[in-house]
């Protein structure tokens, strides 16, 4: 049995255990060093990407001109003769001659239609009365006459007896005449010696006939003071025409009789009318939210919701022929020009408490600016700038 001493080593020992190197503290910290190098330039790409791709624009300078600057209100409306001509007949019957056509040049006095006279059986039996009841009286009246015409001869009556007879017997043959002109206009639709006048329908004015709403055949009724009668036809003058139209309230205080207006026809966009503002009225007219118009005349009150505009009239100088009646136009009023001055677009303003101020291009603080007339998108300068000045324009404008 082999024994060994407690103070010696164990060879066997020593070669199967291996004593573990020491590591470097460089291997250590050099992949943390790397990973922190490759977060620190991703950061600074990163960082940069994003500076590009968030770079604000610069600025866009607008710069101070010499320029014009014109105001204006525009109305919307049509083109309208000034006056319409409605012609009605005098007595109600059937049309039979319809000489009026649409677009014809009529003179006053000229014929636009014919009316045969329906006669009216209660109307006529009553006039045929009246005519009886006249012839009796003449009678009596002419035979009274001829007793005093033949008294008076023999001296048997007074001269002023025979002077009442001769009277009466006037008062009743006018009395006869008037029965006897009532019946036939009503049976015939003239009376003895007015060739007709009665049942013909006559042009009062001169002009252009516009609409002929009638035709042979239709019964038309007369016009009296208790009803308007059928309308026969539509005359006016074209040559003196109207631009009606409505404004918006804002620019009516700005406006005065005798301004020139520029007036565009839609249906003539190579024709440029002139005209003079006329008439504004007086009262407004307030347009019911969603389009619905009141009917008639509505008393205006605090609590009248619409929009509110006000009619305006322009006389048309020199209107061409190929106006025609009713064409939709649109009509400018110059309210102010400013010609030569230093302008510049609203866009490079700030607006605060009725001030406006400008940002120069270059930087530094802003510059109170004074400021005149305004067309909403560029605006007189008339301090603080000087033409060739740069503006810097606000951003969201």
């Amino acid at each position: 049995m082999t024994t060994h001493d407690e103070g010696e080593p164990d060879d066997a020992l020593e070669a199967a255990v291996e004593v573990a190197p020491e590591r470097s503290p460089w291997r250590r910290w050099l992949p943390r060093m790397a990973a922190l190098a490759v977060l620190v330039g991703a950061g600074v790409v990163g960082a940069r990407s994003w500076r590009r791709a968030h770079a604000s624009a610069p600025p866009t300078g607008l710069r101070v001109r010499l320029g014009e600057v014109v105001v204006k209100a525009q109305a919307t409306g049509r083109i309208v003769p000034r006056q319409e001509v409605f012609v009605r007949p005098l007595v109600s019957g059937m049309l039979v001659e319809l000489t009026a056509r649409p677009g014809a040049v009529v003179r006053r006095g000229d014929l636009l239609a014919t009316v045969r006279i329906l006669a009216d059986p209660v109307a006529l039996g009553d006039a045929r009365a009246q005519v009886e009841l006249a012839r009796v009286r003449h009678e009596r009246a002419a035979r009274e006459l001829a007793r005093a015409r033949a008294q008076s001869a023999r001296d048997l009556i007074a001269g002023q007896a025979l002077d009442q007879a001769t009277g009466d017997e006037a008062v009743a043959r006018a009395e006869l005449g008037a029965a006897l002109g009532r019946a036939q206009l009503i049976a015939r639709g003239s009376a003895g010696g007015s060739a007709l006048r009665s049942n013909r329908v006559l042009s009062p004015v001169d002009g252009t006939v516009l609409a002929v709403p009638v035709n042979v055949g239709d019964y038309v009724s007369e016009t009296s003071g208790f009803r308007d009668g059928t309308t026969v036809a539509v005359v006016a003058d074209m040559t003196d025409l109207l631009f009606k139209g409505q404004i918006e309230e804002a620019y009516v205080g700005q406006l005065q009789l005798g301004m020139p207006v520029a007036i565009r026809v839609g249906a003539l966009p190579s024709e440029s009318l002139r005209g003079t503002l006329q008439w504004i009225s007086p009262r407004a007219s307030i347009e019911q939210v969603g389009g619905a118009a009141g009917s008639g005349v509505q008393a205006l009150t605090a609590s009248s919701a619409g929009v509110t505009r006000f009619e305006l009239w322009a006389a048309v100088a020199h209107p061409p022929g190929a106006v025609r009646a009713g064409y939709s136009a649109s009509a400018e009023v110059e309210l102010a020009r400013a010609t030569g001055v230093p302008i510049i677009e609203e866009s490079a303003l700030r607006f605060e408490e009725g001030r406006a101020y400008a940002q120069p291009c270059g930087g530094g603080p802003e510059r109170a600016v004074t400021v005149g007339v305004s067309d909403g998108v560029r605006i007189e300068v008339t301090g603080g700038l000087r033409p060739g000045d740069c503006v810097r324009e606000r951003e969201g404008r």
